[in-house]
């Protein structure tokens, strides 16, 4: 019993330093928040579909995004709402898998793909935690123009974080910048990674931070299929890379129906999320 009792006091002791050492760099809210995170690192998010989605949540950022999920990107989630019961997604930088889950809590098909390590690792848990695994399947991989071994330059080590650039330390504007850390990853084509796992998606998203031009690049046999009936990609008007893109969306026969601005200024007021939609003739 003695022992017992030195070791609760051991552990309250350990629990109150940690919580007075949080509370003189953090106050309110955000004490409690950081709290939670370490003793229910995990939020809910109910859909329309009824159906409620689970988040890990190991940090603020991963915690925002969740509680985000259906606020952030309202365009994204009417496109994926918009989906016939049986059709397949394939998610192009799913990042920790916000539009995975909630496309998958609708009961349809998700190839995700995610080439940075942490939030690859998260992804997977996300789908583990919704029992998704019937229908998700995840591949640490990155998208471009070309296949081999390439360097991954992240903009931070921070899980759930973003503006990670593959092959090239050049930003969403084609800018050069010093990345936080050098992953090593594998990168292939669009048309390649889809003969290999063989599915043909019905529905592709592509959200990789100004690499979006090279998925594409990378996918014209799979646009000229005419397969695929939809893609929801974030274009940058400003760079002729992703002008030309368009160009040659517009080429294999499919059609913007859908513009919404990312920001009204700053930085990214140049960007937008682009729905192109299959003509049929």
């Amino acid at each position: 019993m003695t022992q017992i009792r030195t070791m609760a006091r051991k552990f309250a002791h350990g629990l109150a330093k940690k919580v007075l050492g949080w509370s003189g760099a953090l106050r309110g809210g955000r004490l409690a928040c950081i709290t939670r995170e370490h003793f229910e690192p995990t939020c809910g998010i109910r859909t329309a579909c009824g159906r409620k989605v689970l988040f890990f949540t190991p940090n603020l950022l991963t915690r925002h995004r969740a509680k985000c999920m259906l606020l952030k990107e309202p365009e994204t989630i009417a496109w994926i709402e918009g989906f016939a019961a049986s059709d397949v997604l394939l998610d192009v930088g799913a990042n920790v898998g916000t539009y995975t889950m909630f496309a998958a809590a609708r009961g349809h098909r998700v190839v995700a793909v995610e080439p940075e390590a942490g939030n690859y690792c998260l992804l997977n848990r996300n789908i583990a935690l919704n029992g998704f695994d019937s229908i998700v399947e995840a591949y640490c991989v990155g998208l471009g123009a070309s296949e081999g071994y390439f360097k991954l330059h992240l903009s931070t080590t921070q899980i759930g974080n973003s503006m990670h650039q593959l092959g090239a330390p050049l930003d969403f504007e084609g800018s050069s910048f010093n990345p936080a850390f050098r992953q090593g990853a594998v990168g292939t084509t669009l048309d390649s990674f889809v003969h290999a796992i063989g599915v043909v998606p019905d529905h592709i998203k592509i959200d990789v931070d100004g690499l979006e031009a090279m998925v594409l690049t990378g996918g014209v046999r799979l646009l000229a299929s005419r397969k695929i009936k939809s893609i929801l990609v974030e274009l940058n008007d400003d760079r002729a890379d992703h002008r030309e893109a368009m160009e040659s969306l517009r080429r294999f026969g499919y059609a913007p129906t859908l513009r919404s601005a990312i920001a009204t200024e700053g930085q990214f007021a140049a960007c937008s999320n682009y729905v192109w939609v299959l003509e049929h003739t």
